[in-house]
């Protein structure tokens, strides 16, 4: 039976999923960059109060929800100016 996603807008989850099916349940900051189009250095700026799911190291690790939140409630393109 497939999953029941109540309160969350329809773009949110198909940017959660997409996120999910490219990169897996943890993503990292280049794969932020490559799922929106834009260089490592602006993505870092731009995730710098998200909270991480998980630190391995120096690497800080995302889950897609938040990602997927982050890049819904912010606006894919207006995010950056």
């Amino acid at each position: 039976m497939p999953r029941v996603n109540i309160g969350k807008p329809a773009a949110q989850l198909r940017i959660e999923q997409e996120l999910r099916s490219r990169y897996g349940n943890r993503i990292n900051k280049s794969n932020v960059a490559e799922y929106l189009g834009q260089n490592r250095y602006t993505v870092r700026q731009w995730m710098k109060d998200l909270p991480a799911a998980e630190v391995r190291g120096d690497k800080r690790l995302y889950t897609p929800e938040r990602v997927a939140r982050a890049i819904y409630e912010r606006g894919e393109l207006g995010a950056f100016e």
